[in-house]
Parts: C-alpha cells; sequence; structure tokens
C-alpha cells in the first residue's frame, strides 16, 4: 500500500474554542474522503503560545478542494502556552487564550 500523506496545509480552520471539559475542539473543511487530526507541535520549553496543526490523511489529500466539514478534539492539557493554543491550517491561524477562553483570529 502506499505511504499516507501528511498534508497539515490543505484544512481550512474556521473555529476553535476549549470547551468546558478542557478539550481543545477544532470545526472546518478538508477535501472529500480524508480524514483529520490535531498533531500538537513538540517543544522544548513552553511557549507562550503552543501551535497546534490540523493535519488531513486519504487518497484525496493532495487535491484543493473543500468538500467535507470536520470537528476534532483534543485535551488542552500538556499543549498550551503561558497565553494558550494556536490552531495552524491553511486558512491561517486561531488564537484560543486559555484563561479568557475567548478566540482571537489572524
Amino acid at each position: 500500500s502506499e505511504p499516507i500523506e501528511r498534508l497539515p496545509q490543505l484544512a481550512t480552520v474556521l473555529a476553535a474554542a476549549i470547551d468546558d471539559a478542557g478539550q481543545l475542539v477544532v470545526d472546518g473543511t478538508m477535501p472529500p474522503g480524508c480524514t483529520g487530526g490535531l498533531s500538537p507541535r513538540v517543544y522544548k520549553v513552553r511557549p507562550d503560545w503552543w501551535a497546534v496543526e490540523v493535519v488531513v490523511e486519504g487518497a484525496n489529500a493532495d487535491i484543493d478542494v473543500v468538500g467535507q466539514s470536520f470537528r476534532l478534539a483534543c485535551s488542552s492539557d500538556g499543549v498550551a502556552g503561558s497565553e494558550g493554543i494556536e490552531v495552524v491550517g491553511v486558512s491561517g491561524v486561531i488564537r484560543v487564550a486559555t484563561t479568557a477562553r475567548r478566540i482571537d483570529r489572524f
């Protein structure tokens, strides 16, 4: 079988927030027939904003067609910077402040 490509640049992130249970919840769109996941970056020292990339996998991951909505979640424990979390996708970065649970879009 062919290797699955991991292409974080193909997911369009529309919204991100931390819910009452402490889960980072991300909504967006990706090419049809693909699956997605959240991939936190690894740091030696806790950053101000911890980056979490939206990763797309599947047979259509190499096409630039938006076809399906997604909702992904992961625990925010151990992946929050001193200010919060940056969710990274093709549409840019959405910052989620962990203290106020507000959303800043850049």
